[in-house]
């Protein structure tokens, strides 16, 4: 359950990325998308109801950023997850089946031309951190980043919720910010895959917040914690609080009411 919890974290967190970079697509394309506000008293949504989005302008900035990350980092996941899928399945897994929704390993060796096919992984790199954020926009890109960053956190700090997420994600900006400032043109290159990787998990860990924070929900909140656990490198070895651990993955991955059905068989 550990480890089926990790891999629907993951997952959810892909989902929101590219359902974000998608909104982010409408904007800057449909004025009328553009033009819709959002709902009144709920400020977690800006133009087109996407969370911290104030213009198709800044819709632009971003998704150009984005777009080559997104392909980078969800594409690379794809592989890894699908590994542990096949994995929890044993030699089921690994066996070719005329069932489709067993043949997982045909699908982990398709999901392995989604890294090389339109640009490999470091091409991604190369593009989202060299030829913009060291390129042409990078000063109008920058600036899109910093709005978003900084709005997002601004809502999430006045529910007076995950104060220790916000200032982490908030040390990863700035830890970016001063590499795109300072470094040269060759040192960006060479660490352009962990620029990239840097900017994920910041997008990632601010939409991971927004929707923990917006109605409520519990799984999400319990998502958004477990997320930042893994991405920080705490440990649930020690034994203080295991339980309430093992009984946040049985809601993460079936959900708040199957995890009180079994509290109460237990």
């Amino acid at each position: 359950m550990r480890s089926l919890a990790r891999m629907h974290v993951e997952y959810r967190s892909n989902v929101l990325f590219n359902f974000f970079v998608c909104s982010l697509l409408g904007v800057s394309e449909q004025p009328i998308i553009a033009d819709s506000t959002a709902t009144p008293g709920v400020e977690a949504q800006g133009v087109g109801k996407v969370p911290g989005l104030k213009n198709a302008e800044m819709a632009q900035h971003l998704l150009r950023v984005l777009t080559p990350a997104l392909k980078g980092h969800c594409c690379k996941t794809a592989i890894s997850g699908l590994q542990e899928c096949m994995e929890c399945l044993g030699g089921v897994g690994y066996l070719e089946n005329d069932d489709m929704q067993y043949n997982l390993a045909r699908l982990y060796r398709d999901a392995n031309v989604m890294p090389i096919w339109e640009g490999t992984t470091d091409m991604m790199a190369d593009d989202s951190v060299l030829r913009v954020l060291h390129g042409k926009p990078r000063q109008q890109v920058v600036a899109a980043l910093e709005d978003w960053v900084s709005t997002i956190l601004k809502l999430v700090r006045r529910t007076r919720t995950f104060e220790l997420q916000c200032d982490t994600v908030a040390g990863w900006w700035s830890n970016l910010r001063t590499s795109v400032k300072e470094a040269t043109r060759e040192e960006a290159e060479m660490k352009s895959r962990g620029a990239m990787d840097c900017l994920v998990d910041i997008v990632q860990g601010l939409l991971l917040l927004v929707d923990a924070t917006s109605d409520g929900d519990e799984v999400a909140r319990l998502a958004a914690e477990s997320w930042f656990v893994d991405k920080t490198g705490r440990t649930i070895l020690v034994r203080q609080g295991w339980k309430d651990q093992v009984e946040a993955d049985f809601k993460i991955v079936l959900g708040v009411e199957h995890a009180r059905n079994r509290n109460a068989k237990l």
